[in-house]
């Protein structure tokens, strides 16, 4: 698809939902140069069975991360369970890249709550994005309170962000982008970045 509508002028644009939540924008204002960064996605639905949690859930975690940190990536470790679907049903990744920075990813369709929080650590604050408050999304921020301080003395600011349906600014967004008056939010080569990172967890994972 990538290569016929690239041949054919056509615009082809992923389903990154999560590009379009405006706490995401705000991470990209926001974030410079994090060293760690934790992400959490689980639920207790199976809703889907044709693809495992990696396709399903990690993908728009990837996505958020490969959109912060704009380095290689050095290495990568990826476990998982399948419980009976025939595809993993929880998947736990680890990735590092090249500037230091270490990413992790759960994700889960068996757990006994539902959770999709990313947190983003820098040397001058913490970012916590709790995408499970809909309509809105909470954004606690943690800086130190002195030169040297640990994050246990730090002062936190709350946002909430209020999101303006995702999915509507999505399809307004790829409608624009066919009658060429928007550039894109994310390219499409970011889109294959996301997927292939994905499906490399996948390959790993069922080696």
């Amino acid at each position: 698809m990538a290569a016929l509508s690239r041949r054919l002028g056509l615009i082809l644009q992923g389903g990154h939902i999560t590009r379009f939540y405006q706490a995401v924008e705000l991470l990209g204002e926001r974030i410079r140069e994090p060293y760690l960064i934790e992400a959490r996605r689980l639920s207790p639905n199976a809703r889907i069975q044709d693809v495992g949690v990696i396709l399903d859930l990690m993908i728009h975690d990837i996505d958020i991360v490969l959109g912060i940190v704009p380095y290689p990536i050095r290495s990568l470790h990826v476990s998982g369970h399948v419980l009976g679907s025939g595809h993993e049903d929880v998947a736990a990744a680890q990735i590092t890249f090249e500037n230091g920075c270490i990413a992790r990813f759960l994700a889960s369709r068996v757990a006994p709550d539902a959770e999709r929080t990313l947190v983003v650590a820098e040397r001058s604050q913490t970012l916590r994005v709790d995408f499970g408050k809909e309509p809105h999304t909470e954004v606690s921020v943690y800086r130190p309170v002195a030169e040297g301080a640990g994050h246990s003395e730090s002062r936190m600011d709350r946002l909430i962000v209020h999101e303006d349906n995702p999915l509507r600014r999505e399809l307004e967004h790829f409608l624009a982008r066919i009658r060429r008056s928007a550039p894109p939010i994310g390219t499409l080569d970011d889109d294959l970045r996301s997927l292939q990172l994905a499906t490399q967890l996948i390959a790993e994972l069922h080696a």
